[in-house]
Order: C-alpha cells, then sequence, then structure tokens
C-alpha cells in the first residue's frame, strides 16, 4: 500500500507551551471546505515542561522527514507567548487567507504552517482566557 493512497493525513503539532491542555485544532481543506480533525490519521505531539529544549526544532526536522517520505504533514505551533515557527520556516506565500472563519494554512514545501507567528507581527490583545 502506497503511504499517499491511504488519503490520511499526519498531523504534527508543537506544544510549547508548559502546562497547555487544550488540543489546537487542526484544518483539512479538502473539496467541501475545512473539516476540522476529521481527515487527520495521525498526531504526533512535542512537548516538555521545560523550555530551551529543541521542541521547535524537532517538530520541524520530523514534520519535513515524513514529508520526504510521502506523507502529508502540517506543523500548529500553539505557543501564543513565543512562537518560533516563523523563525526556522519561510512559508512559500506569506499572505494570511481567510475561509470563512478560520484561517487557511501557510504552506512551505508541501509542509502546512500554523502559528500565531505568521498571523500576527508583534504584540497582539487577546480577548477571554488564553491557551
Amino acid at each position: 500500500r502506497s503511504r499517499t493512497s491511504s488519503g490520511g493525513t499526519i498531523a504534527l503539532r508543537a506544544l510549547l507551551t508548559s502546562g497547555d491542555n487544550t488540543i489546537p485544532q487542526t484544518i483539512d481543506f479538502g473539496p467541501t471546505g475545512p473539516t476540522g480533525l476529521s481527515g487527520v490519521k495521525n498526531i504526533i505531539a512535542v512537548s516538555s515542561c521545560k523550555g530551551g529544549v529543541g521542541k521547535s526544532t524537532t517538530s520541524v526536522n520530523l514534520a519535513y522527514s515524513l514529508r520526504a517520505l510521502g506523507y502529508s504533514v502540517g506543523i500548529f505551533d500553539a505557543d501564543l507567548f513565543g512562537p518560533s515557527l516563523p523563525t526556522m520556516v519561510t512559508p512559500d506565500d506569506d499572505n494570511v487567507v481567510f475561509v470563512g472563519r478560520q484561517i487557511a494554512p501557510l504552506v512551505n514545501n508541501g509542509v502546512k504552517l500554523m502559528s500565531f507567528g505568521y498571523v500576527n507581527d508583534g504584540s497582539a490583545i487577546m480577548r477571554g482566557p488564553m491557551v
């Protein structure tokens, strides 16, 4: 069986803030529009209770290694206080596109990218409880 013929998607998420108990959403933009996690077959979470140990580096290396093996991969950088994915990966096109009330992931070499750092330059005012 081919790795790409199964129709599954491997989603890679970097949970960069310690104590984060929420599950961020990965958006699959199929022919009928966003479907949430319904098209995601596997999830790999990279987390730690300590900063500066290489969570983002591990996530990026793992994502691009899986992509090289033929898997469909996405990275979700859930660190609101200091997202590092934008400093490591530059999207092919950095225009943020909204699909309804959701943001389409940016892409670099076939890997879908989502990080708060791509959406907002500098500080942001957040309303409601933070993740």
